[in-house]
């Protein structure tokens, strides 16, 4: 034959074998499946790419051109018809063509009775089979129905072939019979084939051995018995019934020319009279099923600590009576390297025992690729419990169905890592109370119904020190105990981190570990990535899923100070309603990127960035927000806090009281005095915020006291009303820097008036300083500030860029 598409694709002409490339094989092997058909283009588009380039209709077009010149004066003949193509094949010079026509007159033959030919038609047919439709060449997903259907037809073509050749009474079948059974366990009709081939060989034992193993397969694999005819066979065997006497396949199996072929399982004997159950028999006894156990957990992590009490809830929850009206569900969150796959891997190894019919563990997020499909785990799960590729239905309800029948009644541990959204997860759940789901995600997944949430957070600075010591050395790390703690301290307790950290450390045992401590100080994420381990890397892929709004609130949260904010911070750094950014702050929180677990003083929530996401944040700001965009936000945001802390100050008792000392200080004079130890202290330049940054100054010349120690009250008030880490401090220090300046020289401080208003060339200058790439710049010395006083603990001598925008 000329063309050849059942294995791989050949195309002979005049002068022998036509030399194609592969697209141009791949338009080929499209025809020569639907041989004499009309394929539209955007058919053909299909067949080729699954993802088609912008020209794929203009290259197809090409493609069919070339390929009509390479096939001059062969027998395929392409026409185009309308708005595609149709090709147009003699049935002697294609094996698809020559298949479908030998099976037709085999299946005549047959029926007239006589056997021989209908064997020597079947057994042509079959002979042409050389592989898969198309096995060489790539192409699209369009095509896999297609391909799916022609070896369904020779499957059935086969069937009715060995069904001649028992009744013919061949003796060579086992063998083959077994061989098939094989490789499609779950296909009834080859049992049965294969019992009457041992029988008639007189190996009844070994029959019904071959029964019992079916019922194992498909009661292990579907949950269901075995089907009406293969049970009959079984009695009759049982009975001792000679199964040379079962008659032929029904006449209904004869199938007309055109009409598609029935699925394999449906093609069934007639019962012998003396194989059929009398209506009061019951069915053969249940017989016991051998199950084999399924572990796909990962390893468990040899280096563990902690989460003690997260693990003694979790076990709690999913050892709990089986009375239960459905399987538990527990959802394991919390921000990105906070450990939560290492927790449930680390779970489910405990739970090994609980659940003996196997434990399932299945990767959503594709690692690179993103969320996968629901309908492609599915395939996955079915394909690693033993189903047939080949054979799962399509759509996804109907393989979700599956997966339910197959685990009813079964005690088995499903782990899915990594859900992106409760839509994912879905079709993924098992039925029945005996199963039991554990999931990971970034996110709480409040709306899966029924699960209980386990929210890790970092854990403290105990176990993390411990980890630290199970990466790089206990010795090591014990022998430098304060730089010890200043690296766990800059990675802020988080579980990735402090492992990239020991595992930089481990790789080079030299290394002094108050140095790396100092590096880490300074350079931050860049400094905690090794092999594998990046938290950079982690950050950015929750980073990318993340709605526009979103994440231009988690860039400029970047600017913010590291107690948080509140929605009416937010707002006012962000330059959106209260609305809008309530909006973007559950977001953020949804996609595991904020916690908030606290109130303030005004009972409102506290939403918190990470230290280590603050910065990552202020990364993203400094590299997608325009200089301006993010003096405007740190501008917008100390106004705000400026606002909101004269406003509580006035109804403050401490606050009246010092904002009264003052004023006598005022039209008493005021004493000038130099040191710190008792005045309000300015704040340190850090890296760990621009919030903090446009607060930071450097301790002026003279500062004035008013009273009390000047700014408590101010402080008092900022916590009642409420306000957030960054904008207080830069608000604080601009209300108390505003008196010494308006005793010092020029000012750029209104007097009198209540609050103190300060100009917008302090406000600028600030913020200015604090959205600029300087004010991410990690520093030494951490500050710490009084939450009565207002006063830092510990100052770094550094110019101070409020002071800049106020004046000597």
């Amino acid at each position: 034959m000329d063309f050849a598409v059942l294995g791989t694709v050949r195309v002979n002409g005049p002068g022998g074998r036509v030399r194609l490339s592969g697209r141009q094989r791949a338009v080929v092997s499209a025809f020569l499946l639907h041989p004499n058909t009309t394929i539209s283009k955007d058919r053909l588009v299909a067949a080729l790419w699954d993802s088609p380039p912008r020209s794929a209709r203009a290259n197809a077009a090409t493609y069919v051109h070339q390929v009509r010149r390479a096939l001059a004066g062969t027998g395929l003949k392409l026409r185009t018809e309308g708005s595609g193509y149709c090709s147009e094949v003699p049935p002697g010079q294609l094996d698809l063509l020559a298949f479908g026509g030998a099976v037709r007159r085999a299946r005549l033959e047959r029926a007239r009775g006589d056997l021989e030919a209908a064997e020597r038609g079947y057994a042509a047919a079959v002979a042409l089979w050389r592989g898969r439709p198309a096995e060489d060449v790539p192409l699209g997903s369009e095509l896999a129905p297609r391909i799916a259907e022609l070896e369904e037809r020779f499957a059935v073509a086969r069937s009715e072939w060995i069904d001649v050749r028992l009744d013919l009474g061949h003796a060579d079948l086992v063998a083959e019979l077994r061989g098939l059974a094989a490789a499609h366990p779950l296909r009834e009709r080859l049992w049965e084939q294969l019992m009457v081939a041992l029988c008639r060989d007189g190996r009844r034992d070994e029959a019904l051995t071959a029964f019992l193993r079916a019922r194992a397969l498909l009661v292990a694999e579907l949950g269901i018995e075995p089907g009406p005819e293969l049970r009959r066979l079984h009695a009759a065997i049982l009975d001792g019934d000679d199964p040379a006497l079962l008659p032929a396949p029904h006449p209904s199996t004869n199938l007309p020319a055109r009409q598609p072929a029935p699925c394999p399982s449906a093609i069934l004997p007639a019962p012998h009279p003396s194989a059929i159950l009398p209506a009061t028999q019951p069915a053969p006894c249940p017989l016991p099923v051998v199950r084999a156990s399924l572990c796909q957990l990962p390893p468990d992590t040899a280096d563990f600590v902690g989460r003690a009490d997260e693990l003694r809830a979790a076990l709690s929850l999913l050892r709990g009576p089986r009375d239960r009206p459905g399987p538990p569900v527990a959802v394991v969150s919390g921000l990105p390297g906070v450990g939560k796959t290492a927790f449930a891997v680390r779970l489910a190894h405990l739970l090994r025992s609980d659940y003996r019919d196997g434990q399932l563990f299945v990767r959503l997020d594709g690692l690179r690729s993103g969320a996968r499909d629901p309908g492609e785990l599915l395939g996955g799960l079915l394909r690693s419990l033993g189903f047939d590729g080949g054979l799962l239905p399509g759509p996804v309800e109907d393989r979700a169905r599956l997966l339910r029948q197959h685990l009813a009644d079964r005690s088995v541990l499903v782990v899915l890592d990594g859900a992106r959204d409760e839509a994912q997860l879905r079709h993924l759940l098992p039925g029945t109370p005996r199963c039991a789901v554990l999931v990971t995600s970034r996110s709480p997944l409040p709306a899966l119904e029924g699960a209980v949430r386990i929210v890790l957070g970092p854990p403290g600075e105990d176990d993390a020190r411990l980890l630290l010591e199970r990466v790089a050395g206990r010795d090591r790390v014990r022998s430098a105990p304060r730089a010890a703690a200043e690296i766990v301290r800059a990675c802020g307790g988080l579980p990735l981190a402090v492992r990239a950290a020991g595992a930089r450390l481990a790789v080079r045992p030299a290394w002094p570990l108050r140095e790396f401590a100092a590096r880490l100080a300074g350079r931050g994420l860049d400094e905690l990535a090794a092999g594998g381990l990046s938290v950079r890397a982690a950050f950015a892929a929750s980073y990318r899923t993340l709605p526009a709004p979103a994440a231009r609130a988690f860039r400029l949260l970047g600017l913010a100070g590291p107690d948080g904010v509140t929605v009416r911070s937010a707002s006012a750094l962000l330059g959106v309603t209260e609305l809008e950014a309530d909006a973007a702050l559950e977001t953020l929180a949804a996609h595991g990127l904020l916690t908030s677990t606290q109130a303030d003083g005004a009972r409102e929530p506290r939403y918190l960035l990470h230290r280590l996401l603050r910065e990552y944040a202020g990364e993203r700001a400094e590299a997608e927000e325009p200089v301006a965009t993010r003096q405007e936000a740190v501008a917008r945001h100390v106004r705000a806090c400026l606002r909101e802390i004269g406003t509580a100050e006035r109804g403050h008792p401490t606050g009246r009281a010092t904002r009264a000392a003052g004023e006598r200080g005022q039209s008493s004079g005021v004493r000038r005095t130099t040191g710190t130890s008792s005045q309000p202290a300015s704040l340190a330049a850090r890296r760990a915020s621009p919030g903090e940054a446009a607060s930071a100054t450097a301790e002026p010349p003279a500062t004035a006291t008013h009273g009390p120690a000047a700014g408590s009250g101010t402080a008092s008030a900022a916590s009642s009303a409420g306000l957030d880490g960054g904008g207080v401090l830069s608000a604080l220090h601009l209300r108390q820097t505003s008196h010494w300046a308006t005793m010092s020289g020029p000012s750029t401080v209104s007097s009198g008036t209540d609050p103190p208003t300060v100009s917008s060339t302090a406000v600028e200058t600030a913020s200015n300083t604090a959205a600029s790439p300087a004010a991410h710049a990690p520093a030494r010395r951490p500050y710490a500030l009084n939450a009565t006083t207002g006063q830092s603990d510990s100052i770094r001598q550094s110019p101070s860029p409020i002071r800049a925008g106020l004046g000597p």
